[in-house]
């Protein structure tokens, strides 16, 4: 009798539905920031991956209307947090560009504008 009721039991569990959700991925997110201060503009940029493996390569531009007039790169793993200053002047209107590669597969570009008090 034990064994029909270990062997009925084994036979409902087997019959209970189990129910997996599969995780979400994330995706990435690219965060072009300028601030100002005085005439130093710092320009940062977030970029978070959707993985841990995840390898990021950003290349940040800043420009004066059409004139390119910094030209950073930065690279890492996972999630990456950039940031660097340049001096600017007062009253004129800055663009920075972010162009993001994961994994080999570019991201397209992101950008933030800015205009110096």
């Amino acid at each position: 009798m034990k064994k029909h009721i270990g062997f009925v039991m084994l036979l409902i569990a087997l019959l209970i539905p189990v129910y997996a959700q599969a995780a979400t991925p994330r995706r990435p997110k690219v965060l072009p920031y300028i601030n100002f201060s005085g005439t130093t503009a710092t320009c940062s940029v977030s970029v978070n991956g959707d993985s841990t493996k995840d390898t990021i390569s950003l290349t940040a531009k800043l420009y004066d209307g059409s004139t390119c007039i910094a030209t950073w790169t930065d690279s890492g793993t996972c999630n990456l947090n950039f940031s660097k200053t340049k001096t600017v002047q007062s009253g004129k209107t800055y663009k920075l560009t972010a162009d993001v590669t994961i994994n080999g597969t570019a991201l397209g570009t992101t950008s933030a504008t800015g205009t110096c008090p």
